[in-house]
């Protein structure tokens, strides 16, 4: 067996890397059906006439179900605590500092009968409850007052606010001819009158929320057999609603355990023959690379890891799509190898990524367009305003076809995305991380970039300038094949600084004994 690894080493490695990268893609699509036709609300419906399939429950859109839970909040039950000795307290206090307020020049008998409308004022005030602040309640609002382990249900209305003190006192003395005293009785209550009322926020927010749970997500009922959409009609109002809740069904419901592994069969066809697609291209094209099992992992490696990046965002949060830096993976594939192969990775990625992602016509359609724009607009990765252009001109490109994709759609610039357009900002300024990457996978995969060429080609580096001190002649003779392979390359677009490197070290093992070639 051993033996057999052995002769066959370098197949058997390849079967392997293609195995684990059709594996790990798989485990990442979806494991439902997908629904066939494209929905963009606003648009004209350009397939044959929609009937039901089968019975499906219309869901509500978020603004209907926010709107039920604003109207649920407005008339749900706040709870509060009553604390009993409160009342006691303050008439306590009001029996001790009376005098203290009511110090004009009253005789016992008038002092008796003020101190008892003040007593009969605060009995009032006190009748069901005294709560700091109305702000917390509204109109509409039912409060329920929990006092020894009991509750007792009662209006807003019949609650007293402290913040209306001085309304209220002023209403009552009218009625009872005591103006005057209006200054005395409002500077007393001020001082003494406290809340006996306590917000219990863990009962109110539990009630509220299982309020929330009780909110149906649907709505009607759309009957099997039944017209959706015509020909020709625009996806708009009801019909988009129906639309939507017949493609949440299709790709949630709809789908039982037999027909599951039908869905994923017909997806792992697909990726098989892109994966096998995408090793013939590079056998047939690149030998070298097809024979290199390191930089055939490292081609794979970028195409799952791309993969994997956008599919996290997706579930985290599926808005956000836009914001995986797919224009990276033809940069740094490019920058190791050629544009070719760069643009080859780039659209079997979009493809692949096209089974998962929202819009995928218009996803697949902008993402190759960036691809080219990327591999084209970036000559020389070591030239770093090379890349700041690169990064300017995919935004750009982002930027006009998604004004474009969304004229076509909804005949006006009143409901671009602005979110969208930031993604992309996000997008491009992400592809400035090409330089880490780069040296981090030269490292890894033991590759070799522009970059590294570029450093290796500085006269002034160590071996180079030991070449210079011990061979001087030698090192001369090196710059000027340099020179001349470099321009030679240059005429035939091959690859100038690979040469230029390749031509400054040819002689470079002269440097063990220089005596030998004078």
């Amino acid at each position: 067996m051993y033996q057999f690894y052995r002769a066959n080493k370098q197949i058997i490695t390849k079967i392997l890397l293609y195995l684990v990268s059709v594996i790990t893609v798989l485990y990442f699509f979806p494991s439902q059906t997908k629904f066939k036709y494209d929905l963009k609300r606003g648009t004209i419906w350009n397939y044959e006439n929609l009937y039901s399939p089968f019975d499906f429950p219309i869901s509500k859109t978020e603004d209907e179900i926010n709107q039920e839970k604003k109207n649920i909040e407005l008339n749900s039950t706040i709870y509060f605590d009553f604390i009993d000795e409160v009342k006691s307290d303050v008439l306590e206090d009001y029996e001790n500092k009376f005098d203290n307020y009511f110090y004009v020049d009253i005789d016992t008998s008038e002092r008796s009968l003020y101190f008892d409308y003040g007593l009969k004022i605060l009995n009032e005030i006190y009748n069901n409850g005294v709560v700091s602040n109305e702000s917390i309640i509204n109109s509409n609002n039912k409060i329920s007052i929990i006092k020894n382990n009991f509750e007792n249900e009662i209006d807003s209305n019949q609650l007293f606010y402290k913040e209306n003190l001085s309304k209220y006192l002023q209403k009552r003395l009218n009625e009872l001819e005591l103006e005057k005293l209006f200054e005395f009785y409002l500077n007393l209550f001020v001082e003494i009158v406290k809340p006996n009322l306590e917000l219990n926020q863990n009962f109110s927010e539990k009630f509220l929320n299982d309020s929330f749970l009780n909110i149906s997500p649907t709505r009607g009922l759309v009957l099997s057999g039944s017209l959706i959409i015509s020909q020709g009609e625009i996806i708009e109002g009801e019909k988009y609603l129906k639309l939507i809740s017949l493609k949440k069904e299709y790709e949630s419901n709809t789908v039982n355990s037999k027909n599951k592994f039908l869905v994923i069969f017909g997806y792992a066809l697909l990726v098989i023959i892109l994966f096998l697609l995408l090793f013939l291209f590079i056998k047939k094209y690149y030998k070298t690379i097809f024979d290199n099992n390191k930089e055939l992992t490292f081609v794979l490696f970028n195409i799952v890891l791309m993969i994997v990046i956008t599919t996290g965002i997706l579930n985290f949060d599926i808005k956000y799509v836009y914001a995986s830096p797919i224009c990276i993976l033809p940069l740094i594939v490019k920058s190791f190898f050629d544009a070719r192969l760069g643009l080859f990775t780039h659209f079997v990625t979009i493809l692949l990524l096209g089974f998962i992602v929202p819009n995928s016509f218009e996803y697949i359609f902008l993402q190759s367009l960036v691809g080219v724009v990327a591999v084209l607009s970036v000559s020389d990765l070591y030239i770093r305003a090379n890349l700041f252009i690169s990064v300017f001109q995919i935004v750009l490109v982002y930027v006009l076809s998604y004004m474009s994709f969304h004229i076509i759609q909804e005949g006006n610039f009143s409901e671009i995305s602005f979110l969208t357009v930031g993604l992309f900002v996000i997008n491009g300024l992400a592809t400035l991380f090409v330089q880490p990457l780069l040296y981090l996978y030269e490292k890894i995969f033991n590759l070799v970039s522009d970059v590294s060429l570029l450093e290796l080609s500085d006269t002034n580096s160590k071996l180079l300038r030991d070449l210079s001190d011990k061979a001087p002649g030698t090192f001369n003779h090196s710059i000027q094949v340099a020179n001349l392979a470099e321009a030679a390359a240059s005429e035939i677009n091959a690859n100038v600084l690979l040469i230029r490197v390749g031509a400054l070290y040819h002689d470079i093992g002269k440097i063990k004994n220089p005596l030998f070639f004078f």
